[in-house]
């Protein structure tokens, strides 16, 4: 993110009336998130509140617009992040590969009531289809059924 769009994911947030999570580095929020429980990026500190976490909870990240700036996942393949959750979540990274076609890897290691920095992870070596050119990434929280806040620090894609 920072050699791509001139802006690393450390969720800095943004100026102006947009919605109160968001920050230039985060597209959307789909699922369960809760809307009333959003904060703003305090600090670089995205938080967010998941009322039910489970799949289709997806936090995207922001890689800008057009061909031109697809994520080079030949190049940019170690994925960190910094983070914590009230309740153990899994951590899921999806993707929309070069022809659309979504993949998946669920890390090894879970978001738990401590912040701590999870990785690098070699998506390369975790998945076949980590390559090419990348549309899309975002990420999923699950594995539990209790509502759970979610922080995150950073991401980072790194070669």
């Amino acid at each position: 993110a920072t050699e791509e769009l001139n802006d690393p994911w450390d969720m800095t947030e943004v100026t102006g009336n947009d919605p109160i999570w968001h920050t230039n580095d985060i597209d959307s929020l789909t699922g369960s998130w809760s809307t009333s429980a959003y904060t703003d990026s305090i600090s670089g500190m995205f938080e967010g509140l998941l009322d039910t976490p489970r799949d289709e909870n997806a936090l995207y990240l922001n890689i800008g617009s057009g061909s031109s700036t697809r994520i080079n996942a030949d190049k940019y393949f170690n994925f960190s992040i910094a983070g914590r959750a009230s309740a153990s979540v899994n951590i899921e990274v999806h993707w929309l590969d070069w022809q659309g076609t979504e993949q998946q890897v669920t890390l090894d290691d879970q978001f738990v009531s401590t912040a701590h920095d999870l990785g690098p992870y070699d998506l390369s070596d975790e998945s076949v289809y980590w390559t090419g050119k990348i549309k899309k990434i975002w990420l999923e929280f699950g594995g539990t059924m209790s509502t759970s806040s979610v922080r995150i620090g950073w991401i980072k894609l790194t070669e």
